[in-house]
Order: C-alpha cells, then sequence, then structure tokens
C-alpha cells in the first residue's frame, strides 16, 4: 500500500491496539492509530490506487 500521513498530535502512550505496521527504510518500525472492533481512527491516508485489490477486500470485508 502507499499513502502518507499527517498528524498534527502525539498520544500520551502507545496505541493498545495500533492500526498501522509499516518499516522506514532503513529498518525502523512504526505503529500509528488505532483499530478495535469496528473502530478505525488514523492520521495515515491510503491510497487505494496503487493497491485496487485491497479495496476490493476492503468493500467484501464492510459487506
Amino acid at each position: 500500500m502507499r499513502g502518507h500521513e499527517f498528524h498534527y498530535s502525539q498520544p500520551l502512550t502507545p496505541s493498545p491496539c495500533p492500526a498501522y505496521r509499516w518499516t522506514l527504510p532503513g529498518g525502523t518500525e512504526v505503529t500509528e492509530g488505532y483499530a478495535s472492533g469496528q473502530v478505525l481512527a488514523s492520521y495515515l491516508h491510503l491510497h487505494y490506487g496503487a493497491a485496487p485489490e485491497v479495496a476490493r477486500r476492503l468493500v467484501q470485508a464492510c459487506r
């Protein structure tokens, strides 16, 4: 997936249920957002045009 992130705040504690996890060039792992049950909160903006199969799977999961 491709995407970009804007964030203008910092959590006081790490998310107990991060929504996303990725590795930056150089190997640093990043976690971001919150996902639990039907809640998804994140500053990450995904670009589904880069991976249309992910968009299809998301729609199928929502059905």
